[in-house]
């Protein structure tokens, strides 16, 4: 475990090509991946051009501990809203990173409702989202849904 975390220890910022084998390393972690509910094809090619796509389309924001790639978050588009989804190596979880990561994302620029889709079971992401205003909208099939509008 790190010891206690600083916020101006972390640095939260837009991913770019050169933080692209920093995200291959963070997201090569199958474990770390499935907690966080991302499905992406395990096929090192089409991984890159995925990567490739998200930083050239400004997607992925990265969370840097001493120039260490820790976490991310993304922002994808989605028929009038963008859809939040984050990661965090386990190590750092549970030190209110996240928490203040999402909150500088959110901060930047976005106009348009938010939603997340977290597993019924995840209380330290649902609290995550509840503490960065999202409101819990639905619950369906073990997951549940937050909006915030903006």
């Amino acid at each position: 475990m790190p010891k206690q975390i600083k916020a101006n220890q972390i640095q939260v910022r837009l991913l770019n090509q050169s933080d692209l084998s920093a995200l291959n390393h963070l997201y090569a972690d199958d474990q770390l991946l499935a907690q966080a509910g991302i499905v992406i094809d395990a096929n090192p090619e089409f991984r890159q051009m995925v990567f490739n796509n998200w930083v050239k389309q400004k997607f992925l924001w990265g969370i840097f501990s001493h120039q260490l790639l820790i976490g991310t978050i993304n922002l994808f588009p989605t028929e009038g809203q963008e859809e939040i989804g984050y990661l965090l190596m386990p190590k750092y979880q549970h030190h209110g990173i996240m928490t203040m990561a999402v909150g500088e994302v959110l901060q930047q620029n976005h106009s348009c409702p938010i939603f997340a889709k977290v597993r019924v079971n995840n209380e330290p992401s649902q609290r995550v989202l509840q503490k960065n205003g999202f409101d819990l909208t639905a619950t369906d099939q073990g997951w549940m849904r937050f909006l915030k509008k903006n």
